[in-house]
C-alpha cells in the first residue's frame, strides 16, 4: 500500500510561534540565557500578548536579551538599550526613556504612538 502525504507550509507567523515556542523549550533545559530576535513581529495582537505574557514567566532566574523594534514590547525589560547605527545611544528603564523629552527612544515613542489616520484629501477638481 502507497500512502501520500501532503505537507503544508506553515504560515510566517507559524514559523515564529515554533521558533519561539522551541527557543522556550531550549531554556528550561538550559536556563542560562534566552535570547528572542523579533519573536511577535509576525503575529497578530493574540499570540503577541501570549508570547509576552509567556516571557515574562520564564525571564525570571536567566538572562534574557529580546530584540525588538516594537518599542511597547521593551516594557517588559529591565534594561531598555537603544542602539543607532551599532552603537549605544542610549540606557535605562523603559519609564526613564519614556520621560525623557529627547533622544531616539523618544522619538520612536513618539512615532509609534502617532497611529492617528490622516484627513482625507479634498477631491481633484
Amino acid at each position: 500500500m502507497i500512502h501520500c502525504y501532503q505537507l503544508a507550509e506553515l504560515s510566517g507567523g507559524g514559523w515564529q510561534r515554533a521558533a519561539v515556542a522551541r527557543a522556550f523549550y531550549r531554556s528550561t533545559l538550559n536556563p542560562g540565557l534566552l535570547i528572542l530576535d523579533e519573536p511577535t513581529s509576525d503575529l497578530d495582537p493574540r499570540a503577541e500578548h501570549r508570547i509576552l505574557h509567556a516571557l515574562r514567566g520564564f525571564a525570571p532566574g536567566r538572562i534574557t536579551l529580546l530584540v525588538t523594534h516594537n518599542i511597547a514590547n521593551a516594557a517588559l525589560a529591565d534594561r531598555v538599550i537603544v542602539l543607532d547605527q551599532g552603537r549605544i545611544v542610549q540606557s535605562g528603564s523603559w519609564q526613564e526613556l519614556a520621560e525623557q523629552p529627547t533622544g531616539l527612544f523618544r522619538e520612536l515613542l513618539d512615532l509609534q504612538r502617532d497611529r492617528g489616520i490622516p484627513g482625507q484629501r479634498p477631491a481633484a477638481a
